[in-house]
């Protein structure tokens, strides 16, 4: 029996740098942009509630605070480090459906931040190919959004949580706009 995760596994794309990119919305390729360029600041939030749930911990410990509503500030905690450690879960697997090399320029463009200029004398393509490739995977990673799990009700959902990741959002749209 197929089900809908088996379908996703065996339909993840490859797009090859060949192929023309499909039309895609500009609000796409922005959620994408967003995701890969907030990945490092993922671990540092996931960092940061954690300590403070072992600061609430601590706290509560030398406080005269009502326990369910200590209770509730941890629960509340770790719901939000959990959700961070699946979306960047989430994120690794959409780079998991890239060609390696193709992974390796997204890595050193939105990981890295590295300009065009850098990454082209780092792996040795033209900068026509570099932006070709970024473009290219950008495409395949959208694709990919609902195999992963990342549909546009879970990133709108994200968005109204995460502050920071709106931002970015909006940023990464501008762009893909542009």
């Amino acid at each position: 029996m197929i089900t809908s995760a088996n379908l996703c596994e065996k339909t993840l794309s490859h797009q090859s740098i060949s192929q023309e990119p499909q039309r895609i919305s500009p609000q796409k390729i922005g959620y994408v942009r967003a995701l890969f360029s907030t990945y490092s600041k993922m671990e540092d939030r996931i960092a940061y509630n954690e300590k403070l749930v072992h600061r609430i911990a601590e706290q509560s410990a030398h406080s005269f605070m009502n326990t369910e509503a200590i209770v509730d500030k941890i629960l509340a905690r770790l719901v939000r480090k959990e959700t961070l450690v699946r979306l960047k879960k989430k994120v690794e697997k959409l780079l998991e459906s890239l060609p390696e090399k193709n992974a390796t320029v997204i890595r050193l463009y939105f990981f890295e931040k590295m300009n065009t200029s850098r990454i082209t004398e780092e792996i040795g393509l033209s900068k026509r190919t570099t932006f070709r490739v970024i473009e290219k995977s950008l495409a395949t990673c959208v694709e990919n959004l609902e195999c992963v799990g990342l549909n546009t009700t879970v990133f709108n959902s994200l968005l109204r949580e995460y502050k920071w990741l709106e931002n970015e959002y909006h940023n990464q749209l501008s762009q893909a706009l542009e």
